[in-house]
C-alpha cells in the first residue's frame, strides 16, 4: 500500500513532466516538460508552492542559457542552492549526444530552514490511498541508479562529500600555491580546481576556519578598471567555493587593484611581461585555523630590480590592529572617482550579505583614521564610517572590548564612539 496524489494543474499538462526536484524545504520545484512554453524540446522548468493559498505557482522556464533548442534533463540542485547539474543534447556546446553541464545562478535559490521537518504542500494536502500491486520485488528496493538514468542527488551528494574526508588523508594540512590571471581567464586553471578541491575539504573539516580572498590586477591600458577586475576576479574564486558548499559567512572578499603590488609597474619594458603576471593574482588569507593545521604557502620569487615593497608593507599593516574609513556601501559594482584619490583604496563585498563596501586609508592608529575621516565628511560623504579590523577581519563593537587588553589604542576609538 502506498500514496499517490497528482500535482496541480499548474505543474502537469498535456505533455510529459519528467525529473522533478524539490529544494529541502518544498517550496520550488524544478522540472523537465515539453510543453508549448519550451524552446526546444524538454526545458527546465520550476514552480514555487503558495503556503497561505495551499497552491503551486504558474510555472516559469528557466530560460537561457540553461535551455537551449535540445532537451534539457535530470536537473539536479546542489546543497548550496548556487548552482545545479543537468544533461543536455544542446547542439552548440557538446561533445556529444549528450552532456553533463554546470548551471549558476546569480541569486541565491532561497530555502526556508525553517520548514524542513515536513513538506508544506503535503501537510496541507488531503492525501488519498491508491493501492499498488507489487508485481516485482524491486518495487520495494530503488533501483534507480543501476541504470544511471538519474544524476546524483543531493543525498548522494552528501555521501559522496563524506567519502572525500575518509579517503583523504591530509584535511589538517594545506599548499596554497600562486593564483594568477590574465584578463579574466585564471591561468593553470586545471591546477587552480584542484586547489580549490582541497580548500574546500580543509575548510569542510575545519568548521572554525574563515577565508578571505584578496583580489590584484593592473592594466596598463585602462588603470581605472584595475579595483573593479581585482574584486571580480576574488568574487569568482569565492563563488568557486559556494558551489562546493562553503557557507558564505566564511569568506571574506577583497579587490585593491595596483595598490598594492608585488612588481614595480614602472619596471624596465623588457619585465612587461612578469610584471602583469605578478600583479594580477588572488591572494588567500586563512584565519582562525588551528596550530596544529598545517598551512604552506607557495614563495612567490621577485627580482630585486622590480620588486616593489608596497605588499609588504600593506601585510605587516593588517597585522594585528588596524583601521579603514568606509565611505560607500553598494549592491552594484560601481567604481567611484574617490578610490583613483587614494594609494590605499579597496572594495570588499560580503558573499552572505551581497554589498560592496567602498573603503580608503588603512592605518594603525585610530588619530590618523580620524582625521581621514573628518575630510572625507567634509566632502560631503555622510555614510563615512571607521572600521577596526584584527588582522585584516573587521571585528565587532563587542569583540573591541575583548582586544582593547591588547591592543590599546582600541580605548581611543571606543571612548569617541561612546561604545561601553
Amino acid at each position: 500500500m502506498v500514496f499517490a496524489h497528482k500535482f496541480s494543474p499548474e505543474i502537469n499538462s498535456e505533455y510529459n513532466e519528467i525529473n522533478p526536484c524539490l529544494t529541502e524545504d518544498g517550496f520550488t520545484l524544478f522540472f523537465s516538460s515539453d510543453n508549448l512554453k519550451s524552446m526546444g524540446g524538454y526545458d527546465i522548468f520550476y514552480s514555487t508552492y503558495d503556503k497561505y493559498n495551499h497552491k503551486w505557482r504558474n510555472i516559469s522556464n528557466i530560460g537561457q542559457p540553461g535551455n537551449s533548442s535540445g532537451n534539457e534533463t535530470d536537473f539536479r540542485l546542489l546543497n548550496s542552492n548556487l548552482a545545479a547539474v543537468y544533461c543536455s543534447d544542446r547542439p552548440d556546446m557538446g561533445y556529444g549526444e549528450k552532456d553533463i553541464y554546470w548551471l549558476y545562478f546569480k541569486n541565491q535559490i532561497n530555502v526556508d530552514y525553517s520548514n524542513l521537518t515536513e513538506i508544506p504542500f503535503i501537510h496541507n494536502m488531503e492525501l488519498k490511498q491508491t493501492d499498488i500491486k507489487q508485481t516485482d520485488s524491486t518495487l520495494a528496493t530503488d533501483k534507480s541508479d543501476s541504470n544511471n538514468k538519474n544524476p546524483i542527488s543531493p543525498s548522494e551528494t552528501n555521501n559522496y562529500d563524506n567519502s572525500i574526508f575518509k579517503n583523504n588523508e591530509s584535511i589538517n594540512e594545506l599548499f596554497i600555491p600562486g593564483i594568477f590571471f590574465v584578463d579574466d581567464e585564471f591561468m593553470n586553471n586545471d591546477s587552480l580546481i584542484i586547489f580549490l578541491n582541497k580548500l574546500a575539504i580543509y575548510l569542510k573539516s575545519n568548521p572554525n576556519v574563515n577565508i578571505e580572498i584578496v583580489g590584484n590586477a593592473l592594466n596598463f591600458e585602462n588603470e581605472n578598471d584595475d579595483i573593479y577586475n581585482s574584486v571580480k576576479m576574488a568574487q569568482r574564486v569565492a563563488d568557486s567555493l559556494q558551489i562546493r558548499m562553503i557557507k558564505p559567512d566564511r569568506i571574506m572578499v577583497k579587490g585593491y587593484g595596483n595598490n598594492f603590488p608585488l612588481a614595480k609597474k614602472d619596471s624596465p619594458e623588457r619585465s612587461k611581461n612578469i610584471v602583469l603576471k605578478l600583479n594580477n593574482r588572488i591572494d588567500i588569507y586563512l584565519h582562525n585555523y588551528d596550530a596544529s593545521s598545517n598551512i604552506k604557502k607557495e614563495d612567490i620569487y621577485v627580482l630585486n630590480t622590480i620588486f616593489d615593497s608596497k605588499h609588504d608593507l600593506y601585510e605587516s599593516i593588517i597585522d594585528g590592529l588596524s583601521y579603514k574609513v568606509k565611505f560607500k556601501d553598494s549592491y552594484f559594482l560601481v567604481i567611484d572617482n574617490l578610490l583613483n584619490n587614494f594609494n590605499d583604496s579597496g572594495i570588499e563585498y560580503d558573499p552572505e550579505k551581497k554589498i560592496f563596501t567602498y573603503t580608503v586609508g588603512i592605518y594603525k592608529k585610530y588619530s590618523n583614521a580620524k582625521e581621514l575621516f573628518s575630510k572625507l565628511l567634509s566632502m560631503n560623504y555622510q555614510d563615512a564610517k571607521i572600521i577596526p579590523y584584527i588582522n585584516g577581519v573587521q571585528v565587532s563593537n563587542k569583540d573591541l572590548i575583548f582586544y582593547a587588553k591588547k591592543y590599546n589604542d582600541i580605548i581611543n576609538y571606543l571612548e569617541e564612539n561612546k561604545i561601553e
